[in-house]
């Protein structure tokens, strides 16, 4: 493996890490209390992955 091709799963990792610092900071601001990191992740897959997912299913009803 090349040494790009063994960054890119840092850097995965590190946007990764930053997006859910980011929604930890817009909960924190929306709320007026710090929401720490592992917190806002937690809410994150509680609240928003079920309407992505619904969002990627929703072409695939339309369709059938």
């Amino acid at each position: 493996m090349t040494e790009k091709q063994l960054s890119r799963p840092r850097i995965t990792n590190q946007i990764a890490i930053d997006l859910i610092h980011a929604y930890a900071d817009e909960l924190s601001t929306q709320r007026g209390y710090r929401i720490q990191p592992n917190q806002a992740l937690i809410e994150f897959i509680l609240n928003e992955m079920p309407k992505a997912i619904e969002s990627i299913q929703q072409p695939k009803k339309e369709q059938a």
